[in-house]
C-alpha cells in the first residue's frame, strides 16, 4: 500500500518503478493499480500496488478561550488540528478523539472544553469515541470539515 500524498505526487510509473528498484527478486507484488517498470536489461515487468481509500473526517470541538489571551483564533486551531495529517494519521490510524483534545488544550488561549470533541464519517458528526480507520485506509483532516465552537471567558 503507498500513500504519496494527497493529491497523489508520484505518478502510477514512479512508484512502479520503486517498488522493482527495492524489493528482493522473485517476491511477487500485489495490490489493485498496474505499473510497468524497466530492469537493468531493459525488460519490462508488471508491478501491482495498491493506493490507500481517503477517509474524510468531520471534527466539531467546543473550547473555552481567555479573552485576555494571545488565541490566534479558530481558524488558526482548525489548521493545528489538520497538521495531525502529518504527524499522528498515518496509514491505518485511527482517529483519537483525546488527540484533538490534546492539541485543543496545547492551543494559545484555550484553557478548558465545554463537551468532548464530536467526530465523525459524515457533516454533523455526534460520535465522541475514537474513530476506526482500516489498514488499507487513511483519516483525512480538512479545515473545511473541522468547527471550533468557542466560547470566551477570562481565565479562572
Amino acid at each position: 500500500v503507498v500513500f504519496d500524498g494527497t493529491p497523489p505526487v508520484m505518478t502510477t510509473a514512479a512508484i512502479a518503478q520503486l517498488i522493482w528498484n527495492t524489493k528482493p527478486a522473485g517476491i511477487e507484488t500485489f495490490g489493485l493499480d498496474t505499473g510497468t517498470a524497466t530492469d537493468t536489461l531493459g525488460n519490462f515487468h508488471t508491478v501491482l500496488f495498491s493506493r490507500p481509500s481517503e477517509i474524510q473526517i468531520w471534527i466539531d470541538i467546543f473550547v473555552t478561550v481567555d479573552i485576555s489571551s494571545g488565541y490566534a483564533g479558530a481558524a488558526a486551531l482548525e489548521a493545528a488540528l489538520v497538521d495531525l495529517n502529518l504527524t499522528d494519521l498515518s496509514l491505518g490510524r485511527d482517529v483519537i478523539a483525546a488527540k484533538l483534545v490534546e492539541v485543543a488544550m496545547q492551543f494559545d488561549g484555550v484553557f478548558d472544553m465545554t463537551s468532548p470533541p464530536q467526530l465523525g464519517f459524515s457533516a454533523a458528526p455526534v460520535g465522541t469515541t475514537n474513530l476506526s480507520i482500516g489498514v488499507r485506509e487513511i483519516a483525512r483532516l480538512d479545515t473545511a470539515r473541522i468547527n471550533v465552537f468557542e466560547t470566551f471567558a477570562p481565565l479562572p
